[in-house]
């Protein structure tokens, strides 16, 4: 069985793990054997791995600078740079790369749903191109609209956390009420978080704010939970090993460079509501969003309301725009077009996995919501993934 490196250059982390997902599935079709290096840059020698592994290839991720392996210590091995900056020379070497305007518009798009009157962007600790570049991309999407967006830069670094924090606090204090802010990854949102509540801000009812990444263990261990575009880390990881398997076939071909895009806006109550909606409605908003999957009910969302059935349907459809069954069916059926496009989950566990009564009755639903069977959207989604020259829309998870 032919072996190629994954090194990582950045983290454990949730867009880590789902990007080794994708190559280990590019892989299974190939029948390759991974070998997942855990090292930063210095704590291992290349030159050992290669005469150890004998790969045939070498996927490099991680977008810290610091540890970016150049290509020529690999001895001439096809090399694919997956998730960089694209500024980094990494010479003729392919690279897969996030397509970033999209997501800013995602986000744009996303905070504008929620009724605002003015726009930010939070940085990063430092001035990495990367946080430049989002913030320039969403920006120009606030400009497009007429809106002239607020920005906060940081020449921290991360050590100086306490010092971000202050100008963070100074820069949140300035903006008018009623502001979208969008942070440059979920981390730079949660400290957004903590320096609104320390100041007595209110998110998301004078400032709604949305990260990116969807790191859900952070954003959902937030209060409130945090609103996130997730970017699709899976589809990068099966596009790397994809555009490996095109190297080490014409190794002469011109370099490649290949975008992933974002998968959508996941919402939550750091989004969810706008400043005229009520922290009730709101928050049965977000009961919806944590318990769809588990089978709740209109009349158990009701309950929570409280009142009478019809009057507080038809408050919710004053927020919302829809009857509470509707919220309901749409957090379900996000769900499960996540699972059926990036998941190997059989037919029969969909329905529980997503709040349904029964596969029958899944069934029946979801010919009616698509025109499709199960199947059928499954297998025409992942003929369309696995094309790299094919751009995905970018659905907003309600």
């Amino acid at each position: 069985m032919q072996t190629i490196l994954y090194i990582n250059g950045s983290t454990d982390s949730g867009p880590y793990r789902m990007k080794l997902a994708g190559l280990k599935r590019y892989s299974r079709m190939k029948k390759w054997s991974g070998k997942v290096v855990y090292c930063a840059r210095g704590e291992f020698s290349v030159h050992e791995l290669l005469a150890e592994y004998s790969p045939i290839g070498v996927v490099v991720e991680g977008c810290f600078k610091p540890n970016i392996i150049p290509a020529e210590e690999f001895e001439g091995l096809p090399v694919v740079y997956l998730d960089i900056d694209p500024d980094f020379d990494v010479g003729d070497c392919d690279i897969v790369i996030h397509r970033a305007a999209d997501t800013a518009r995602c986000a744009f798009e996303g905070l504008a749903s929620a009724g605002v009157d003015s726009f930010a962007y939070a940085g990063w600790f430092t001035n990495e191109s990367w946080t430049l570049r989002r913030e320039a991309l969403f920006a120009a999407a606030a400009r497009e609209k007429g809106f002239e967006p607020f920005l906060f830069r940081s020449s921290h670094s991360e050590t100086e956390r306490d010092a971000y924090m202050r100008d963070l606090s100074d820069w949140l204090k300035k903006l008018p009420r009623n502001t979208g802010v969008l942070a440059a990854n979920d981390a730079v949102a949660s400290c957004v978080l903590t320096c609104c509540r320390d100041l007595g801000i209110d998110v998301p009812g004078e400032i709604a704010l949305v990260g990116v990444d969807n790191e859900r263990m952070r954003c959902e261990g937030e209060t409130p939970q945090l609103a996130s575009v997730q970017l699709d880390f899976e589809q990068a990881g099966f596009l790397a090993g994809m555009t490996l398997d095109a190297r080490i076939a014409q190794p002469q071909a011109p370099r490649r460079v290949v975008e992933f895009g974002p998968l959508g806006l996941i919402r939550r109550a750091s989004l969810r509501s706008s400043p005229v909606i009520g922290k009730k409605m709101a928050s049965s908003m977000e009961l919806i969003r944590n318990r769809a999957c588990e089978g709740l009910s209109a009349a158990e969302v009701v309950a929570y309301i409280g009142g009478s059935r019809r009057s507080a349907e038809m408050r919710f459809r004053e927020t919302v725009g829809k009857s509470i069954l509707e919220e309901i069916m749409d957090i379900r059926f996000a769900r499960l077009y996540h699972l059926l496009e990036h998941t190997d989950i059989t037919l029969d566990a969909l329905a529980s996995f997503c709040g349904f009564n029964s596969l029958e009755t899944l069934r029946k639903l979801f010919r009616r919501r698509t025109g499709l069977s199960l199947r059928e959207w499954r297998n025409s989604r992942r003929m369309r993934a696995n094309s790299p020259g094919e751009r995905l829309p970018s659905p907003v998870f309600r």
